[in-house]
């Protein structure tokens, strides 16, 4: 009663069947609905990966396409119609559509790259241009393989490309930018390098293997403070080298500017450097590398010397031309207005005055003209003795001495002068006018500053040599002259004035004028002699000048 039939024809071991074949029918049942959610999984997570892969590629401006070699179809994604300048739909499906959009200067290489990839296994990894239909030029990277069928054959060809035009615009950037420096470097006036923290030097553009005397394959042998270079200031003495750039910047991080230093090469050239060094500082702050700019400045410091010394020079004569002026003015002023006295005189009292008073004022006259004359002419030489170049050969100094006396022989009548002669004069170089100016001065003063009356004794004498000649030159020798008087002697004071321009020994006693000493020592100096005085009050004076002898030359 209360218990389920059960047909009395089958057997227990039919209703065992029967019950597990109820329960397998049960399972599949279950597998079934379980693969169904299951593939709307597996579909859900196959579209969000597909949108995620369409975003990536949009985000990373890439495209995948899949060519079909064997019916020349091709397929891509949605990015590769944006990426080749086209509305979505305008792309045409094919491989001879993708190859009438690459740039016509390219479309052989990308040809001969697809065919290696296909028929000899290459890598497809190629940079090319593509042009958009509005005509703009951009550039694209593709990567691809090749898949192949039975016996290796290529049935299918997939890649990806990727828009790189910004990237190829920043590389060309930057190659114009190396160009640039390496041009600016190459053509540069001044030498420019870099050092390590170590102070290895490790490049030297051109010039500054030409300044440092660096070979392209030793720099980086060599340090800041190298041996070889011989490192002095620019007066030759030794320098710091805590005082050099490296040091400097290694020690306070600072830029240093126109440091100057000399180096000297061991084939005796001197170059004067001026160096300026800053850091460039690595990530941790510590100064990494030092670049540095070095200027040959020997010439222009040559030119500035000779600027100095013409400066010098300039600041000199116009010291003279004061002096001139004053000079000029006063020792003019005394012969011109006797000369202009006495022609007062005869144009007054000549109907009455006898033969011997008109001969006196005319002699007057006369002496106090060629006085005028004189000192133009000594003006005139003094200006010009600078400047001028003048022949030198040997000398007839007995010959030059006579001419001498002559020109001087009023003076040495007033003065009743004795004048010493020696037998005979030793030979030297000079130029003849020249060396008789000095003479007339020598002995003028002589005769006015001597004793009362003056005696004048005139000598010469060949000096020994201090220094050796070396092999192949003449002797060297010079011969001193010299000129002395009997008169009171030279205080030390006077004697530290003498030879400076327009200084005269007694501005009061004598009626002199202070044109000749300094005359002289201008004409000897430039005939590569010196003048020199001896004296001691009370004893007289000995001038002299010195010149060359004649196997000086």
């Amino acid at each position: 009663m209360g218990s389920e039939s059960v047909p009395k024809d089958r057997t227990p071991n039919e209703l065992a069947e029967l019950r597990r074949r109820l329960a397998e029918a049960e399972r599949r049942l279950d597998e079934l609905a379980s693969s169904e959610a299951s593939c709307k999984m597996a579909e859900e997570a196959l579209r969000c990966s597909e949108e995620r892969y369409a975003l990536a590629q949009r985000v990373a401006n890439i495209g995948s396409w899949d060519w079909d070699i064997l019916t020349g179809d091709l397929h891509w994604s949605d990015q590769i119609e944006p990426l080749f300048g086209f509305e979505q739909g305008g792309f045409s499906a094919t491989y001879e559509g993708f190859l009438q959009c690459v740039h016509p200067e390219d479309r052989q290489y990308v040809v001969d790259s697809v065919a290696a990839c296909v028929n000899e296994d290459k890598d497809y990894d190629i940079e090319h241009r593509i042009v958009w239909p509005d005509g703009t030029v951009r550039w694209v990277s593709e990567t691809g393989d090749v898949i192949r069928g039975k016996g290796g054959k290529a049935i299918r060809m997939l890649g990806i490309v990727q828009d790189i035009t910004e990237r190829k615009q920043a590389d060309e950037a930057l190659s114009r930018e190396r160009d640039l420096v390496r041009h600016i470097m190459d053509t540069s006036p001044v030498g420019i390098t870099l050092m390590d923290r170590r102070g290895q030097i490790t490049f030297a553009n051109a010039r500054a293997e030409q300044v440092l005397g660096l070979a392209r394959e030793g720099i980086g042998r060599r340090t800041y403070n190298d041996p070889g270079w011989h490192i002095t200031d620019y007066d030759g003495n030794p320098f710091p080298d805590e005082e050099l750039p490296f040091q400097r910047v290694m020690t306070t991080g600072r830029p240093v500017f126109d440091v100057r230093h000399a180096v000297e090469y061991p084939d005796g050239r001197r170059v004067l450097l001026s160096i300026n060094t800053a850091p460039l500082f690595g990530e941790a702050g510590q100064v990494d590398v030092m670049v540095s700019t070095v200027e040959d400045v020997t010439e222009r410091e040559q030119a500035n010397e000779a600027l100095r010394r013409y400066a010098a020079e300039l600041e000199a004569r116009n010291e003279e031309l004061d002096a001139f002026a004053h000079t000029a003015a006063h020792d003019l002023k005394n012969p011109l207005g006797l000369v202009i006295g006495f022609a007062e005189v005869l144009k007054m009292d000549y109907a009455v005055m006898s033969p011997e008073e008109l001969e006196k004022y005319a002699r007057a006259i006369s002496q106090n003209g060629r006085r005028m004359n004189r000192i133009i002419d000594e003006l005139l030489l003094l200006a010009g003795v600078r400047q001028a170049e003048a022949k030198v050969e040997p000398l007839d100094m007995s010959g030059v001495v006579v001419e001498v006396q002559q020109r001087l022989v009023d003076v040495i009548e007033e003065h009743q002068a004795e004048i010493v002669l020696p037998e005979s004069w030793p030979t030297a170089l000079g130029y003849g006018p020249w060396v008789e100016e000095v003479w007339v001065n020598y002995l003028d003063n002589a005769i006015k500053y001597g004793g009362r009356p003056p005696r004048v004794e005139l000598g010469a004498e060949i000096l020994p040599l201090s220094i050796p000649p070396a092999e192949g030159e003449g002797k060297g020798e010079m011969v001193r002259f010299w000129v002395r008087d009997n008169g009171q002697g030279l205080t030390a004071e006077e004697k530290e004035r003498l030879f400076s321009p327009f200084t005269r020994l007694d501005q009061v006693r004598i009626k002199g004028h202070g044109l000749g000493l300094s005359l002289v020592r201008r004409i000897v100096e430039k005939l590569d002699g010196q003048v020199g005085v001896e004296s001691e009050e009370g004893k007289g004076s000995i001038f002299s000048f010195t010149l060359p002898g004649p196997e000086a030359g």
